[in-house]
Parts: C-alpha cells; sequence; structure tokens
C-alpha cells in the first residue's frame, strides 16, 4: 500500500486531518466538560472567545508535537522510542525545567532560550492557566508547524515506509 510515492503522501494528508480532527474532538470534550462543570456548580460563564483559542492551541500543540514525532519516526521508525520521546517531552520536562537555571554558567541562558522552542512552551502552556502567545512565539508556531510539514513531506515523498 505504501510502495508508491503516491500512497505516501495520501497517508500524509490523511495523518494531517487525523491531527486536525484530534485537535477539534479534544477541545469539544474540553469545552463540554467546563460547560458541564460550570453547570452544575454555578460558575463563571465560560466565554466563545475562549473555547477559539483552546481549538487553535490544541491545533498548535498537535501539530507540532504530532509533525515533530512522525518526523523523528520516518528517521528512526522505532515507534517505541518516538513514543517514549513524546512522554518524555510532555511529562519529564515541565517536572525539569525548573532545575535549569541550577546549571552553573549556562542555566539561565537555557532557561530563557526554552521560551522560543515551541515543545518547551506548548507543555507549559498545557499546565498553565493560559494560552496567549507572544508575537515571537506565534512566529515560531507558524514557523515550526510549515517546516515540519515539508520536512515530513520531502521525506515521506523519498523514502519508503
Amino acid at each position: 500500500f505504501l510502495n508508491q510515492t503516491q500512497s505516501r503522501i495520501g497517508y500524509f494528508i490523511a495523518k494531517t486531518l487525523s491531527i486536525i480532527f484530534i485537535s477539534i474532538f479534544t477541545t469539544a470534550v474540553v469545552v463540554l466538560v467546563t460547560y458541564l462543570i460550570q453547570w452544575s456548580t454555578d460558575g463563571k460563564d465560560l466565554d466563545n472567545d475562549q473555547s477559539w483559542k483552546l481549538l487553535v492551541f490544541y491545533l498548535i500543540l498537535f501539530f507540532v508535537y504530532g509533525l515533530l514525532l512522525f518526523l523523528i519516526n520516518l528517521i528512526v521508525q522505532k515507534p517505541a522510542l518516538v513514543y517514549t520521546l513524546g512522554i518524555l517531552l510532555l511529562l519529564l520536562l515541565p517536572v525539569v525545567k525548573p532545575f535549569i537555571p541550577l546549571i552553573p554558567e549556562i542555566g539561565d541562558n537555557i532557561q530563557d532560550s526554552l521560551k522560543y522552542i515551541p515543545f518547551s512552551y506548548l507543555s507549559d502552556k498545557t499546565l498553565g492557566n493560559g494560552v496567549t502567545f507572544t508575537n515571537w512565539q506565534w512566529v515560531i508556531n507558524v514557523g515550526s508547524i510549515v517546516v515540519l510539514w515539508l520536512a515530513n513531506l520531502t521525506l515521506i515523498a523519498k523514502k519508503d515506509i
């Protein structure tokens, strides 16, 4: 099935569409649960603006992680490694990040640079209470998604998976 270039590109397009669907589904579940909790506790109303911000956040999060991990999977072809790396990036990085400034001489520089690396600040925002981005983070997000998408497309077109 995936031995022709056109089939592999179709597979990649389907994977891209599945990332979009998963983002929409995740947003719908989070918003539905939030509305149920809000309804049962008479809490503060959720703005519709927040729902759209949440959808954009999940699209960015899943595109960056999905495309990065798929690219690594295309290169090494070891799904267990990719699965482990995904878990480490999402769960371990936020735990280790506060200790980075303790590294002598370069810790503060590393901490400052992590503000501009998508998998670092996206994992922070999943645990935080806000999903807003700086202007540079918007540029980095869009640029990362475009570069990762093109790299995946180029690699999958040339490599038999």
